[in-house]
């Protein structure tokens, strides 16, 4: 039996929110610089999975927002499309977690600053995925809060 797609959705938006809610406290103040980093890291990687699976991109095996919840219509879904750019537009959220974060790039130093990032998309995502959480039946809940 093949799990449903939203328990790898409800995962991704519980750890997106959960380590943007302690990265938002300051985690410096309290951890070391290898859990901080590991912190903005994994939040900005379950960013990027998150947003994939809501503008529906990827390939056709990776679970797309129209998997989910195909009658769903949100004109922010395409206002995160547009906010999220392509992988060769430079500058834009999707290209800076690609070659700052995801791949090996050049680009590449030793720290950088997501906060363009997380302004652009965080407020079209947040009311996203509440929409989404209005939008589906309860039965599809996987995680209890």
């Amino acid at each position: 039996m093949t799990p449903s797609p939203w328990v790898v959705y409800d995962y991704e938006v519980w750890m997106f929110t959960e380590l943007r809610k302690l990265d938002s406290m300051g985690p410096n103040r309290i951890f070391q610089q290898l859990i901080v980093n590991a912190i903005v890291e994994s939040m900005l990687l379950h960013l990027r999975i998150l947003t994939g699976i809501l503008i529906s991109s990827g390939h056709s095996n990776d679970i797309k927002l129209k998997d989910l919840l195909p009658k769903f219509e949100s004109p922010r879904v395409d206002e995160l499309r547009k906010k999220y750019g392509e992988s060769g537009e430079e500058g834009s959220p999707c290209w800076t977690l690609n070659k700052m974060l995801a791949h090996p790039s050049l680009l590449r130093s030793s720290s950088y600053n997501y906060d363009s990032v997380l302004s652009i998309l965080e407020p079209c995502i947040t009311p996203l995925i509440e929409e989404i959480d209005h939008a589906r039946e309860p039965s599809t809940r996987t995680l209890k809060s």
